[in-house]
């Protein structure tokens, strides 16, 4: 009996997996993509109204967004958003760009943000752009890219958070 109860202490650490670290954040998917989305009821305001408030947000957050689209009896806007995240005290730091959408009827809007991209910044990582999806899967199956993931991640998910927060006051607190 103490031979099987050594040979179990000595076989319990190989049998027994390392539990990965939780998300540092909950990052919102949809289709296997980064995808943020609000929908917000500004009431008495008309579409036009809201649209032109928003309108005006992603002109003023982001210069290079798009050009205001109509469709049918509500509007859309579509932009691409960008922001940058710092990672460490070396400075080193993320571009992240991405999609917005905002589809606006009466008293209304959907802000959508998606399709998320992410350029590192820092000595000894290629600078090209590369889906932030496929980084965020590997980091939730305990495969980091790098030290900085966690860094990134909750940054990411604070400064989308933070836009959507400022769209919903530039329309409704015009």
């Amino acid at each position: 009996m103490k031979k099987l109860t050594l040979l179990l202490l000595v076989l319990a650490p190989l049998l027994v997996r390392a539990q990965k670290e939780a998300p540092p954040v909950p990052i919102p998917m949809k289709n296997n993509l980064v995808w943020y989305e609000k929908n917000d009821t500004v009431p008495g305001l008309s579409a036009d109204s809201i649209a032109a408030r928003a309108a005006r947000w992603l002109h003023d957050s982001f210069p290079e967004a798009n050009e205001t689209l109509k469709i049918s009896s509500s509007e859309y806007l579509q932009g691409t958003g960008s922001f940058r995240v710092t990672t460490s005290d070396d400075g080193h730091y993320y571009w992240l760009k991405f999609i917005i959408d905002i589809v606006v009827t009466p008293n209304k809007y959907t802000a959508q943000f998606y399709q998320y991209y992410e350029k590192p910044v820092e000595p000894g990582i290629t600078n090209d752009w590369s889906k932030i999806g496929y980084r965020w899967w590997d980091y939730c199956q305990g495969k980091p890219w790098s030290v900085e993931d966690k860094t990134l991640f909750r940054g990411l998910h604070t400064q989308s958070l933070a836009l959507l927060e400022s769209l919903h006051h530039a329309v409704a607190d015009y």
